[in-house]
């Protein structure tokens, strides 16, 4: 295989991985939002939703 056809299938993989994974994090968020609407976390309107963002892969939270 070439590097120009190898390049070629590399980028077209990339994209669509990008294209899945922003897929992905839209419907786990929307997943999210009925979760917590459905347990009644809901503050000024807006559903509340637990959150951890530290930057590490974890084991446990």
């Amino acid at each position: 295989m070439s590097e120009k056809t190898y390049l070629s299938y590399q980028n077209n993989v990339v994209k669509n991985a990008k294209d899945l994974a922003t897929k992905e994090m839209i419907n786990a968020g929307k997943e999210e939002y009925h979760l917590a609407v459905d347990a009644g976390d809901v503050k000024k309107g807006a559903p509340e939703i637990a959150v951890i963002v530290d930057g590490a892969w974890s084991k446990r939270s």
